[in-house]
């Protein structure tokens, strides 16, 4: 095997961690409920075409293992299907998504010439998920259908078109729509920022 040039290696780290980076500024800048905007509650990540984690970013890091989850999840649950420009999102613990069901996790297959290179990943603790509470914290619930809508792996964007159905459905069932749509909205674009500086 041929010997790692250290200088090489640092140089191409350091541009990995700077796409996650500005995916986070996009993040940071286009969502609009105080938990991401000012809390900073989010992350960003570049993930391997099978969803081992490269590089990480964001101010969370503890959110980073659930974007391995999504991807994972995501290849297990749509597989041949997927394709450039399609853009899914999960929050189920148990099935693609993060830490809890707050944390909507959101990812977007890279392709160069049709063939799969990545992924990049973006995740945030939205301001309600529905349940039985606002704000879908629930330490009364006897059961998680109590807790929040719960979500697998779903296309919010097939080839770049939205998915004006799988929208409608998840925020039909959160309190404050505006804003959840509008933090979602910015985690895709934190990943459209992340895969176009990727290429």
């Amino acid at each position: 095997m041929d010997a790692i040039d250290p200088v090489l290696l640092e140089v191409v780290r350091s541009r990995l961690q700077a796409v996650v980076d500005e995916g986070a500024v996009a993040i940071e800048r286009t969502a609009v409920s105080p938990v991401v905007s000012e809390s900073k509650d989010f992350s960003t990540n570049l993930l391997t075409p099978s969803g081992d984690l490269l590089v990480g970013g964001g101010r969370v890091e503890y959110k980073w293992p659930g974007a391995r989850n999504l991807v994972r999840a995501t290849l297990a649950r749509h597989g041949a299907t997927i394709a450039p420009g399609d853009v899914f999102a999960a929050n189920d613990p148990h099935n693609g998504g993060g830490n809890h069901p707050q944390d909507i996790e959101v990812c977007r297959p890279v392709h160069v010439d049709g063939v799969l290179i990545g992924w990049v990943a973006a995740s945030a603790h939205v301001i309600d998920v529905g349940g039985m509470t606002f704000g879908s914290w629930a330490p009364d619930a006897t059961e998680c259908f109590q807790e929040a809508v719960r979500f697998p792996p779903v296309r919010l964007l097939r080839a770049d078109e939205e998915q004006i159905d799988v929208w409608s459905l998840i925020l039909n069932n959160v309190r404050l729509p505006q804003l959840v749509e509008m933090d979602v909205r910015g985690l895709i674009a934190g990943c459209n920022v992340a895969a176009g500086k990727l290429l």
